[in-house]
């Protein structure tokens, strides 16, 4: 009988379980490519206190290229890489999520560094930063259990919940998603939509801005599309047929679908444009927003009235009354970020104006 090899397992020899681990808040690069090799294969970077994360050891200046380029390739391919002295190992099939809400401040400095926006990782998020409510809220009761939308929201995720991960036959923890393609409909509206921002985000035009966030917003529609998609049939969400040269389609996204993932993006890139040097750090944004609110607000001036430079000078908020030179930088910021339309010689309540403008809706 040979003597058995004593690095060999023993027959029957347990295996450690996947670290049962789905939701981290401030890991570095190293230690988020450990948790997929011995984790799930399907993560999520999720906080409240996105400061833990965009402070933290993994964002600091000798880690934050490390960082940004890590999480970007794991963005793009679902792949991820450690090497060291006694091993290398390449893994592939993994996913992560990274869902941040951090105060203005903090968010700023990440959305506004040059090396996060030169790597393009800034572009890989979808930003938004809602307008403060403090003083208009109201306490009333409320009763969730009887909101039939909400309902059948919570339905519908426990669906998706127990349809389980689309893990790849003879792994533990790496993924096989759907294949999904796209009707005749759906693909028109897609490159209708991702030729319109490519037009639009060459030099002096309206994405330029925001060129990076631009640059990605195709192919985050396409992901959204897709989620959706598996959100209203979680049964989709099963390993992929691929076998060899051959693959299989195992779902379509609808024209219905695509057109609702359109407008989302357009939402969150619009938003990227609105708040591209925020207030929070830029006061004459902050003069511009105010601007464009008082123009878009029936109790100010309102949607679809025209407005002149002069008039702006004498009939805005006292803060916006300004020397000529600023409101008429103002009004071309608004015209470019699509709030104002330049309408010519016209009259207005009477008195002729050389250069007006027509007031237009934010969105």
């Amino acid at each position: 009988m040979e003597e058995a090899d004593e690095a060999a397992p023993l027959a029957g020899e347990p295996v450690a379980p996947v670290t049962p681990i789905i939701r981290a808040e401030e890991p570095n690069l190293e230690g988020l490519i450990n948790l997929l090799r011995v984790g799930r294969a399907s993560v999520g970077i999720f906080t409240s206190e996105g400061g833990s994360f965009l402070g933290g050891h993994g964002m600091g200046p000798d880690a934050r290229t490390r960082t940004v380029t890590g999480l970007s390739r794991i963005w793009d391919n679902g792949s991820a890489q450690r090497v060291r002295a006694a091993e290398a190992q390449t893994f592939v099939g993994r996913r992560v999520g990274i869902s941040l809400a951090a105060q203005p401040r903090v968010a700023s400095t990440f959305m506004g560094d040059e090396l996060a926006n030169d790597q393009g990782i800034v572009g890989r998020f979808l930003v938004m930063m809602p307008e403060s409510t403090i003083g208009l809220r109201q306490f009333r009761a409320t009763n969730p259990s009887e909101d039939r939308r909400l309902l059948a929201f919570q339905d519908q995720c426990r669906r998706c919940l127990d349809a389980g991960l689309p893990i790849r036959e003879g792994t533990r923890n790496e993924l096989a998603p759907p294949v999904l393609g796209l009707t005749p409909d759906a693909w028109t509206l897609f490159r209708q939509f991702g030729q319109s921002i490519e037009d639009e985000n060459g030099p002096g035009k309206m994405w330029r801005p925001v060129s990076s966030a631009a640059g990605k917003i195709a192919e985050n529609v396409a992901r959204i599309a897709g989620v959706l998609t598996l959100f209203e049939a979680p049964d989709v969400a099963r390993p992929s047929r691929i076998t060899g040269a051959a693959s299989y389609l195992d779902a379509l996204i609808s024209a219905e679908t695509m057109a609702a993932a359109c407008a989302i993006g357009m939402f969150y890139l619009r938003e990227a444009l609105r708040l591209t040097g925020h207030a929070i750090l830029d006061p004459e944004t902050r003069a511009q927003n105010d601007l464009a609110k008082w123009l878009a607000d029936p109790a100010g001036w309102g949607v679809g009235k025209l407005i002149s430079p002069t008039l702006i000078q004498q009939k805005a908020p006292r803060h916006l009354r300004t020397d000529a030179k600023t409101v008429d930088a103002r009004v071309e910021a608004l015209v470019r970020f699509g709030w104002l339309e330049l309408a010519g010689k016209q009259e207005i309540d009477g008195k002729t104006y050389r250069q007006t403008y027509r007031v237009l809706r934010e969105a």
